[in-house]
């Protein structure tokens, strides 16, 4: 909390307030692209999915009671 005595006006802490926001920003953005960068080194390519060959024997959200048993 600012006390009255501070030679500080409002508008000036809040520059100061946001500057430092900005900054954590920065730094939280550089933080996730190294997590990023780190997680892609471990991604392995996976094949083309496969499909299933008879669907009508699959059920999905929003299916049936009739269609699920």
């Amino acid at each position: 909390m600012i006390s009255c005595s501070q030679n500080q006006n409002p508008s000036h802490v809040e520059k100061d307030y946001i500057r430092s926001l900005e900054e954590k920003n920065r730094a939280l953005e550089k933080e996730l692209q190294k997590l990023r960068s780190k997680s892609e080194s471990f991604d392995i390519p996976q094949g083309p999915k496969q499909e299933t060959k008879n669907p009508k024997n699959c059920f999905t959200i929003g299916s049936t009671e009739d269609q699920v048993i």
